[in-house]
């Protein structure tokens, strides 16, 4: 039988740091890109959200009925003006504080 070796731990203050991660953003933070007035590009219902086209940008922005202010989901209809906020964020651009019936 082969004698026992000890494994000697190392001092503590010799151990190597554990790896760091990096921090878990957010995935709704984003840059904004400011305020924008458009109508309903498209609606998927059965899902609860949709697409604004912008007319400030020519962009489409994601949003979801959580994002309304004012209106419930179901009110909606394609075609409807609304403002909104913009964000550009890892998932692309999104709308927040959505605001329906309104055309400036």
């Amino acid at each position: 039988m082969a004698p026992k070796t000890s494994r000697r731990q190392p001092p503590a203050d010799l151990e190597p740091e554990p790896a760091r991660r990096q921090p878990v953003t957010n995935r709704d933070e984003g840059k904004s890109t400011g305020h924008h007035r458009g109508r309903i590009k498209r609606l998927v219902r059965d899902r609860g959200f949709g697409f604004l086209a912008s007319e400030v940008d020519n962009q489409e922005y994601f949003f979801h009925a959580s994002a309304l202010t004012n209106s419930s989901f179901e009110t909606l209809e394609e075609g409807d003006p609304a403002i909104w906020d913009g964000l550009n964020t890892i998932k692309g651009n999104r709308a927040t504080n959505i605001v329906m019936g309104r055309e400036r």
